[in-house]
């Protein structure tokens, strides 16, 4: 995500119009002998992005997409995923962060 709408999350807690969030997905691989874990190959990228006049109806005005839950290379387009893949579980599970899983994620807890 661009810098801004990450210091405006942390300063606020609210997410700016126009963030886009991207997430590059990892297969892990099996433990080591010790038990740590380390990434095997990238499984998929997805996007997430904010803005009320592209998506009104949507969620949070948040469109999700997928480009491949698969080794690269990844898909050149995405289009905007079904509510049943994505949105359904973020209005679940993060209706309290704004619909974004910024709890699960390293560097974006508050």
């Amino acid at each position: 995500m661009k810098p801004w709408a990450y210091e405006a999350y942390m300063k606020t807690g609210l997410w700016p119009e126009g963030t886009i969030i991207v997430k590059e997905f990892v297969a892990l691989g099996e433990p080591y002998e010790d038990g740590t874990v380390h990434e095997e190959y990238f499984a998929g990228l997805t996007a997430l992005v904010k803005d009320s006049k592209i998506f009104p109806v949507q969620t949070g005005h948040l469109g999700y997409f997928a480009f491949g839950h698969q080794r690269e290379s990844y898909l050149e387009c995405a289009v905007l995923a079904d509510r049943h893949k994505c949105s359904a579980c973020h209005e679940r599970f993060a209706s309290d962060q704004q619909y974004i899983f910024a709890d699960h994620h390293l560097g974006l807890r508050r």
